[in-house]
């Protein structure tokens, strides 16, 4: 692959984006000068592999990848598998459960490993995490910084990882990525140090009030009409590592700022209402402090609900990992549409993750031969596999669509007789007429 424009050239086919569906975009004349930065953006140095995931750190959209160009995480398609985009939001995408769609954004580290984001795109300027590095800054002060922890689109893990699950209703998203993390590594101790819900302090304004609902949770409440407010909440770093936050509000492109000991650490909007993302780097005792602006907007007295969730990854047990993971990786030898193919080398027996969806309409094949398909949180592709060096493949056959097809071409065929008919029918009774004309 030479060199890459990447945002138009990562192309997407596991993940559909069908829907538009627009929240922080000021007015279409912005909209068109963003996609036309980062169209722009490119990459001077070649990317060798055929397939990786890009993400907007500034989500716009639900469908930032289809509008840019770009293969992406997020779902907005009413096709979609609902298992897949429950996944998706047990690793803090912004969703939700009664339909498909999810937006992922700039995540967290563990899910960035499991749904092989390889870059991550956006206008803020304070992606400072020592786990992205700097690739290229384009128009509109748009940048591309890529994972240092990028797995591609699939590597062997601990075949105890099947057995994980995970329940919307009783939700943490913080505590089931610690779950599929160890899963996959073997690695015992938690990746992330939670943030105890009963350590924030909430604030709110004049005429406003917060009443506790859940640890984490209050619901806010106000007398009077106000062009804007902010409601914030403090506490203290629990350990050292990457604080990764979990937000969710009550109105779509709510703006937050979270602050360290003071300074301006990150800041952004959620695309609709709830969102998790990394901040950067924090040691334990810091004095962490959310801010979160309501937008301009007159409310009559509506209580909102406000959720705040926090955790500290622990850098160095993650890199830990990732180092094990990344020993047996797919090597990629083809990517198409309907097609996967690529061989991978296990020193031992283990279980193939991929970041593929299921949707009933993928075939999986090993040295060849028909396997079976296992499936982790009813949603992604994964395939036992012995000892050895192996190839795999991937086929993609969309029965529905073909039937789609027969019963079409059936009805054209159906109607060109019909016609056929009609037509022979009207000749014949023409020629009738003129015989009859003749005749007299």
């Amino acid at each position: 692959m030479s060199t890459s424009v990447l945002l138009i050239e990562i192309l997407l086919t596991p993940f559909i984006v069908t829907v538009y569906q627009t929240h922080n975009i000021q007015s279409a004349d912005e909209l068109r000068e963003i996609t036309a930065a980062g169209r722009e953006l490119q990459v001077t140095a070649s990317d060798p592999d055929l397939f990786y995931r890009t993400e907007s750190a500034d989500a716009f959209t639900f469908n930032d990848g289809a509008l840019w160009g770009f293969h992406s995480a997020s779902i907005f398609s009413s096709t979609a598998n609902k298992n897949t985009n429950n996944f998706l939001i047990s690793l803090g995408a912004d969703g939700r459960d009664m339909n498909n769609r999810s937006a992922f954004g700039n995540g967290s580290a563990v899910s960035r490993l499991f749904l092989g984001i390889k870059y991550m795109t956006g206008n803020n300027t304070a992606i400072n995490t020592p786990l992205y590095e700097l690739v290229a800054t384009g128009e509109r002060n748009i940048s591309l910084y890529r994972n240092i922890a990028y797995l591609p689109l699939g590597f062997l893990v601990e075949e105890s990882m099947l057995d994980l699950t995970f329940t919307l209703e009783n939700r943490d998203s913080f505590a089931f990525q610690n779950q599929l993390f160890s899963a996959a590594t073997g690695i015992e101790d938690e990746v992330y140090t939670p943030i105890d819900p009963t350590d924030w302090q909430f604030a709110t304004p004049k005429n406003t009030t917060a009443t506790p609902k859940e640890p984490g949770q209050i619901i806010v409440n106000h007398t009077d009409s106000y062009d804007s407010f902010t409601v914030s909440a403090t506490c203290q770093a629990p350990a050292d590592g990457v604080l990764t936050l979990y937000l969710a509000t009550w109105y779509p492109n709510t703006p937050y700022t979270v602050y360290r000991n003071g300074t301006q650490l990150y800041t952004g909007k959620i695309i609709d209402t709830q969102q998790m993302f990394t901040c950067g780097t924090v040691a334990a005792g810091d004095e962490l402090r959310v801010e979160v602006t309501h937008p301009d907007q007159t409310w009559d007295q509506l209580p909102m609900t406000l959720q705040l969730d926090g955790a500290v990854l622990n850098e160095e047990l993650f890199l830990q990992g990732f180092d094990k993971l990344n020993q047996h990786t797919l090597e990629l030898t083809e990517f198409s549409n309907t097609r996967v193919a690529g061989t991978i080398h296990c020193k031992t027996d283990g279980l193939l993750y991929t970041s593929i969806p299921q949707n009933s309409n993928w075939t999986a094949y090993i040295d060849g031969k028909k396997a079976n398909i296992a499936l982790l949180e009813e949603a992604m592709i994964c395939l036992e596999l012995p000892e050895g060096t192996h190839t795999v493949q991937f086929r993609y056959r969309n029965n529905a669509f073909l039937i789609g097809c027969t019963i079409s071409a059936c009805s054209a065929a159906g109607l060109l007789i019909c016609l056929y008919r009609k037509k022979s029918k009207s000749s014949h009774r023409k020629q009738s007429v003129e015989e009859r004309s003749d005749a007299l």
